[in-house]
């Protein structure tokens, strides 16, 4: 699986983790090749269930996504506080060219990489993301059907 994007702004998406952090811990992200979604579970912030689904040409000048999974999709449960610092260390930088990408960095493990550059020298934020969802790990990737349990629930039309 490979994920590499180049903000646009990454504003927007600050504030989202930032309203989401409110509620609850961690979120499930998920990453197709049109759309960017995150979703809160109802069981881990006492029963409020929030999904947000941004288009990635809101968000990405380029944007590449590669996985074996059905729809081209990866998925995989971040812990707020660690993507809030992240996006926040974006947004405060006079940042020429933001890029975040999944990586293999920290002991082999997935990683996702927010790289900025302000034109005087770039700077590295690292988000490791941990299998077995560890303390430590910002990010747990996971089989879609697992991360299908935290998706916008269906609509019956009006």
């Amino acid at each position: 699986m490979r994920f590499k994007g180049t903000f646009y702004s990454p504003t927007q998406l600050a504030r989202l983790v930032a309203m989401l952090n409110k509620l609850s811990d961690t979120c499930v992200v998920h990453l197709t090749p049109d759309t960017i979604a995150l979703a809160v579970s109802a069981t881990s912030n006492g029963g409020i269930q929030t999904c947000a689904e941004l288009s990635r040409h809101a968000l990405f000048r380029d944007y590449r996504i590669e996985s074996r999974a059905e729809n081209n999709r990866i998925s995989f449960f971040a812990k707020l506080d660690n993507l809030n610092t992240a996006l926040k260390s974006c947004c405060s930088h006079e940042a020429q060219h933001i890029q975040v990408k999944l990586t293999k960095k920290v002991n082999g493990a997935p990683t996702l990489t927010f790289e900025i550059d302000s034109g005087d020298g770039g700077m590295h934020v690292r988000a490791p993301c941990s299998a077995r969802g560890d303390a430590v790990g910002a990010l747990r990737t996971r089989p879609a059907m697992e991360a299908d349990v935290r998706r916008e629930p269906r609509r019956e039309a009006p």
